[in-house]
């Protein structure tokens, strides 16, 4: 039987969720990296972008895999043994996102950074915001494309 990690995903709210996985993949600063079972102690900073908990660590979750997939804003992330701690500012669920909603924080973010009023601390936050929102609705328009309208 394969070791399993004890996951804990948390944000400044709530505990968005508490599992088990073989192997997380988890977002870095200089690219993604897996935790697995077992492992010597690790405390890193990880940036924005899908969180993956796998059951098998030879197949990733899908887009089907509801609870397996999660968008997450910055964090650290500290592992030993066979738990994990992830604390990041935001995450939700890839099957809980709303694509208009999503679009609508970009279209808002934009006006903000057009807003000469608008403090220049804030935008560039806000341009980080922005990039993470795209990244998101980019993956979900590669999983679920508009269907092609020939003759057009």
């Amino acid at each position: 039987m394969t070791e399993k990690v004890k996951v804990k995903l948390i944000t400044p709210t709530k505990l968005e969720v508490e599992a088990e996985a073989e192997m997380v993949i988890v977002p870095g600063v200089k690219g993604s990296f897996a935790l697995l079972s077992r492992r010597a102690p690790i405390i890193s900073h990880i940036e924005y972008g899908m969180l993956l908990l796998c059951d098998n660590r030879d197949v990733l979750p899908n887009k089907n895999d509801a609870g397996k997939r999660f968008f997450i804003g910055s964090g650290i992330v500290e592992a030993s043994n066979d738990n994990c701690v992830i604390l990041v500012d935001e995450a939700i669920a890839t099957d809980k996102v709303d694509k208009t909603v999503v679009a609508s924080r970009i279209s808002d973010g934009m006006r903000l950074l057009k807003d000469e009023t608008y403090p220049a601390k804030a935008k560039e936050k806000l341009k980080i915001t922005i990039a993470y929102l795209e990244m998101i609705l980019d993956t979900l328009e590669r999983e679920n494309p508009r269907p092609v309208i020939k003759g057009r």
